[in-house]
């Protein structure tokens, strides 16, 4: 009879301890070993999957027999034959061709011819449409290894036992991190004033209809950098900045960075209280912004910096036009100075200011110059200033004799609906979010870039790709990854060969130089390639971590093991894992790990099993809990008017089950013209609709007293006004959990 053991190991005992609990629960568990499984499964009722067993999918056999047949003693009679002959019989093992379990591990002890112990052998079968041989045999050869360790140290508590052998342990963090080159010290006003001088006649920055040449631009923002330094802005200071696009932006961003302070960019659109809250966090000076942006939007108390004020333009006139020198400024600039920062979304809802230092951004901008030659032409920037996607196209260029066009992409995309062609050079450079490809794919082809298409910030697609080559098909399409943490970026995947791309999310490549991608376990053990784990980035482009929050900071900066001394790490909380070619898939985030009755969901799953259909361009999953305690899985499918339609309700259901288990499939389907994005470009969650569960029903209302009564116990179950005679219970949301009520 077949026994389902469960092994806790939690604590992070020693294999001994592990032991000790593995023999107390298998012991008790053969107190009950007569009990059918069939009836076990019956009394837990599991949810069902045709793609996998109901209760256990790695199966375990033991057989502590003598060899059967390896040898008959010498005064047997004979079966067969001559008098006195034995009968000589062989163990054939006979293959069936059909893998019963996922993994299905079978051991046995050997014995000698004088019955004495001889080791053991062993055999593992596997399905094959979950691993190929190659998988099969490393997980022998780590099932080795750990049985090597435990026996030499069991008192080695199990999270520190290593599943790589050497030679793995080196590809995984020396040869697929092996990133190390010369980098130049310096600063970001230093390395745009040397560009100044190379090309001071060539056009820098393009702003409705203003086109300021480099030495125009570098002129007028020495001169706000002189006014800002007078007004106590220098080296570790920061300065808000909140400023329509406009070439004015431009020059306020560089002002700051050449007194040395740090500027803080500030959308005057954002909720008071979070200006509020970034401006008592950071304290900056000044606000540079205009008479446009209310002044309620700053605290009464922070002095502003009206940029189109006659008088602040009469008092900028009056200043020096050259480059700012460390006597200038409150104190030297140094490469470890702060250069701006910027506030993300806090697990407490209190924003976060990510502080980033000048040395860290020269790394990323070095390397975007290398792997992005398009930012030396005409690059096309978009995005808000408080948008760390904007650093690239709005540096980048700077620092390389390229020209920063300022844009808006809905704006172009409407224009170019009626037909009409921006008045732009052709871009060569444009840096955005998967979200945006749907605008970009309708942009007429000035605005796309012949040069380089960089897209970050959300996992990208390959059907996306495709779609948006299929309209542009010279465009050269990159996968850049890196959180606001690790500067903006810190690997990238180039498209190479686009008609080969499968539908699901793409690979985010390989680290940048001087950056190191560390794949680790819960223990901070590296695991194998192949197996998720979650991403730690160290090198040079970190940030120093989070303003004023030195608790945060320390949790999400933490010691790296792996280097010396004062080396840290910073922890992404993606889940992504090491492909055998060395290049990094994303899988999901650690906060997407959601539970839903008692059941662990990968959001990220769903989303891919939901994409693979050609009916469906685009797909977010979400746990919804619109009434107290009752969590449920929606799906948001956006409707295009592709070739294929989009999908009933109840064909995306056995679609999906044939791939998911039932309690991973989505309750609720909702379809939307689009998915609503924050300012920078980012799905807004938030602002996702909650499902019409009524709408599933079918309208048809009850007649006989039974059927009212049946009705209106489904409706109270699952929060409805009403539910229909004909209507499905687990369509209208229902699930295991809410039946027991009825």
């Amino acid at each position: 009879n077949t026994l389902v053991l469960r092994t806790d190991t939690g604590g992070n005992p020693t294999f001994r301890e592990l032991l000790g609990r593995v023999r107390e629960r298998d012991l008790a568990a053969y107190a009950h070993q007569d009990v059918p499984f069939e009836r076990l499964v019956e009394a837990l009722n599991p949810a069902r999957s045709l793609a996998h067993h109901p209760l256990y999918q790695v199966m375990i056999t033991f057989n502590n027999t003598a060899d059967a047949g390896a040898r008959t003693a010498p005064d047997a009679p004979a079966a067969s034959g001559e008098a006195g002959a034995l009968l000589n019989a062989t163990r054939m093992t006979a293959g069936t061709g059909v893998a019963k379990f996922d993994l299905a591990l079978t051991f046995g002890e050997r014995h000698d011819p004088a019955g004495g112990p001889a080791g053991m052998r062993g055999s593992l079968e596997y399905r094959t449409e979950l691993f190929d041989r190659e998988t099969a045999e490393s997980v022998i050869s780590r099932l080795l290894g750990v049985l090597g360790s435990v026996t030499a140290d069991p008192d080695r508590p199990i999270g520190g036992i290593g599943l790589l052998d050497p030679a793995e342990r080196r590809q995984v963090l020396r040869e697929w991190n092996d990133t190390a080159r010369p980098q130049r010290e310096g600063t970001l006003p230093q390395l745009f004033e040397e560009q100044v001088a190379r090309t001071p006649r060539r056009p820098a920055f393009s702003a409705g209809g203003t086109t300021l040449t480099y030495a125009e631009l570098n002129s007028r923002a020495n001169r706000l950098a002189h006014l800002l330094a007078e007004s106590g802005a220098g080296p570790e200071q920061v300065v808000a900045i909140s400023l329509p696009p406009s070439v004015e932006m431009g020059v306020a961003v560089l002002a700051v960075l050449k007194t040395g302070a740090a500027y803080l960019p500030v959308d005057p659109g954002a909720p008071r209280e979070r200006i509020a809250t970034m401006a008592e966090d950071a304290a900056p000076v000044c606000a540079l912004t205009t008479s446009a942006v209310p002044a309620g939007v700053f605290p009464a108390e922070l002095p502003r910096l009206l940029l189109d004020d006659p008088d602040v333009t009469a008092r900028l006139a009056a200043q020096p036009a050259h480059d700012l020198t460390d006597e200038d400024r409150t104190q030297p600039l140094s490469p470890w100075n702060a250069a701006y920062i910027i506030y993300t979304s806090g697990s407490t809802g209190r924003p976060k200011g990510v502080l980033v230092e000048h040395q860290p951004v020269l790394n990323y901008l070095a390397v975007s110059a290398e792997l992005y030659p398009g930012v030396a032409g005409n690059a096309l920037l978009h995005s808000p200033l408080s948008f760390d996607l904007t650093v690239t196209g709005l540096f980048a260029p700077l620092l390389n004799g390229g020209c920063v066009h300022l844009a808006d992409l809905e704006e172009l995309h409407e224009r170019a609906l009626d037909g009409e062609v921006p008045d732009l050079p052709q871009t060569t450079f444009l840096k955005a979010t998967p979200s945006h490809l749907p605008l970009i794919t309708g942009l007429p082809g000035v605005c796309v870039p012949d040069g380089e298409l960089v897209l970050g910030g959300e996992s990208l697609t390959g059907r996306a790709v495709r779609t948006l080559l299929a309209a542009h098909p010279g465009a050269r399409v990159l996968n850049e990854y890196g959180p606001t943490e690790t500067i903006v970026g810190c690997t990238t995947w180039r498209v190479e060969a686009p008609d080969d791309l499968a539908d699901g999310v793409l690979t985010i490549g390989r680290p940048f130089p001087n950056t190191r991608m560390l794949v680790l376990d819960p223990y901070l053990q590296p695991v194998p390639a192949g197996v998720p784990g979650e991403l730690y980035v160290s090198g040079v482009q970190l940030a120093r971590g989070y303003l004023n929050r030195p608790g945060q900071s320390a949790s999400r900066f933490v010691a790296n093991p792996f280097e010396g001394p004062g080396e840290r790490m910073y922890r992404t909380g993606d889940i992504v894992r090491w492909n055998r070619r060395g290049d990094l898939e994303f899988i999901s985030r650690v906060d997407d790990q959601v539970k839903i009755r008692g059941f662990r969901v990968e959001l990220g799953e769903v989303e891919s099993a939901l994409s693979r259909h050609p009916g469906v361009p685009e797909a977010v999953a979400v746990v919804r809990e619109d009434r107290p305690g009752d969590r449920r899985l929606v799906a948001y499918l956006v409707t295009g008017a592709g070739p294929v339609p989009v999908p009933s309700d109840e064909e995306l259901r056995e679609r999906l089950r044939e791939t998911l288990p039932d309690y991973v499939v989505p309750s609720a389907f909702v379809r939307l013209a689009e998915l609503p994005l924050t300012g920078n470009g980012k799905l807004d969650r938030g602002r996702l609709p909650a499902p019409d569960y009524a709408a599933a029903g079918t309208g048809r209302a009850p007649v006989t007293a039974r059927e009212e009564l049946l009705c209106a116990l489904f409706a109270e179950a699952l929060g409805l006004e009403s539910v229909g005679v004909d209507d499905g219970f687990f369509d209208l949301g229902g699930d295991s959990i809410l039946s027991i009520q009825l």
